[in-house]
């Protein structure tokens, strides 16, 4: 398997200062030799990061609950993801083209 790459972004180019540690609100690990995305949402409501996987600016998964497990999950491709993204798509197309 391929290795992860790790970049992190901040939100709106702002972050928070806490316990004086920059905290990035949003943490993006592209999966080698697939076509997804982890992204780590940090919640304040939460007060951790929410977890999902994304294709593009498709977001396929609820909160997994964790960055490994997440990882892990978006490195098996399997029909099931590949019928959600197509789900959301078509959904999307529709409501862009109701008349």
């Amino acid at each position: 398997m391929g290795t992860i790459q790790k970049e992190k972004k901040k939100l709106n180019g702002t972050s928070e200062q806490t316990d004086n540690k920059e905290l990035n609100l949003i943490e993006y690990v592209e999966i080698d030799d697939t076509p997804f995305t982890v992204v780590g949402e940090y919640k304040d409501e939460v007060g951790r990061y929410q977890w999902y996987i994304m294709m593009g600016k498709y977001r396929l998964t609820e909160d997994i609950g964790g960055r490994q497990k997440a990882i892990d999950e978006a490195k098996v491709i399997t029909w099931e993801k590949i019928m959600g993204l197509i789900g959301v798509m078509v959904e999307e197309y529709n409501a862009k083209n109701k008349k």
